[in-house]
């Protein structure tokens, strides 16, 4: 009479079943202690990932310590990225004063942080859209609602002239990267710029200067609030945002 024994991973113990494989092949932990998974920084992960890989990141910010202490956290690998495994533990939900009206203004930002790099759930599109979806916006005390026959809309880089949020020339702040709004009487290509048109993302070299001219513009490149209607004057427009994260 022959008898089924469970393959164990210890050539040493014979009855030692702590860890083992089943005959349908289901991986039995059987301990009170604990498991030690790989471990590593950002740069040392596979080079060649498949999805369900597990390993701790020193590199992750994910559990919440002391000031000045460095955590890191569990990570898998799922789709086509490593995302990291979400703790209970309440979010840091920021809240931002993008500034006051004038009577004028409709564009006020950017988010700090940039809610477009954020990592989204697998299978839904983080765009501009979703990131209206997750913000709570105010002026002065009343709430904003999202949508382009609303309130408010999200936008990336906007390029619209004498709306808000413009730095004009000489307020450059070298190592920035800002996005052309107006060129004006500003060579903006010996601030770094690829080319003198509007539209073009650029970062000030060390050295740079803070900018030629009187009347160029740029924004600072990133995520804006972009009001339907302008901002009364002295209401403050403030947001809540990184409630996803």
């Amino acid at each position: 009479m022959r008898f089924l024994k469970t393959l164990t991973l210890n050539r040493r113990a014979i009855y030692d079943d702590r860890l083992a494989v089943r005959t349908d092949d289901s991986v039995i932990m059987n301990s009170t202690k604990n498991l030690l998974v790989p471990k590593g920084g950002t740069a040392d992960r596979p080079a060649s990932p498949v999805n369900g890989m597990l390993r701790y990141n020193t590199e992750l910010n994910e559990i919440p310590g002391s000031p000045g202490t460095y955590y890191g956290g569990l990570e898998v690998y799922q789709g086509s990225s490593w995302r990291e495994l979400r703790f209970k533990e309440p979010n840091a939900v920021v809240l931002q004063d993008l500034g006051a009206g004038n009577d004028s203004d409709t564009i006020f930002g950017p988010l700090t942080p940039n809610p477009i790099t954020y990592t989204a759930q697998a299978g839904v599109t983080w765009d501009t859209t979703q990131i209206g979806k997750n913000l709570i916006v105010i002026v002065d005390t009343v709430f904003q609602v999202y949508g382009s026959s609303a309130n408010f809309e999200v936008v990336q880089n906007p390029t619209s002239t004498g709306t808000g949020a413009e730095i004009t020339t000489g307020a450059f702040v070298e190592g920035q990267e800002y996005i052309i709004t107006n060129v004006g009487d500003t060579d903006f290509t010996l601030l770094g710029a690829s080319a003198n048109t509007v539209g073009t993302v650029f970062t000030i070299p060390t050295g740079g200067g803070t900018g030629n001219g009187t009347t160029g513009k740029v924004r600072i490149t990133g995520t804006y609030i972009d009001f339907n209607t302008y901002v009364p004057n002295a209401k403050h427009a403030y947001v809540y945002h990184k409630f996803d994260q």
